[in-house]
């Protein structure tokens, strides 16, 4: 069984996901690529330092996943950014 992952940096607990990428723009259409999601929401940038930085797109969900784990320690809300 497949445990879902939710973040605990805070009382909100946002759930990690990976959205499947279908686009007609990727280079090789047989592959597939997911994308980082935060509570259903895409995730293809975040701020660190000030700074704004890219998500690239992954090549399993699993990688999509960390991705989304990784970033989620940027949000205002987590424990160790709050104030």
């Amino acid at each position: 069984m497949n445990k879902i992952k939710k973040c605990d940096g805070c009382n909100k607990h946002c759930e990690f996901g990976a959205k499947l990428i279908t686009n007609s723009y990727i280079l090789d259409m047989q592959k597939q690529y997911y994308t980082p999601t935060i509570n259903g929401d895409i995730i293809t940038a975040y701020v660190e330092n000030g700074k704004q930085k890219s998500i690239d797109l992954c090549e399993t969900s699993a990688a999509a996943i960390e991705v989304a784990q990784q970033v989620s320690r940027f949000c205002s809300y987590h424990m160790q950014n709050a104030k």
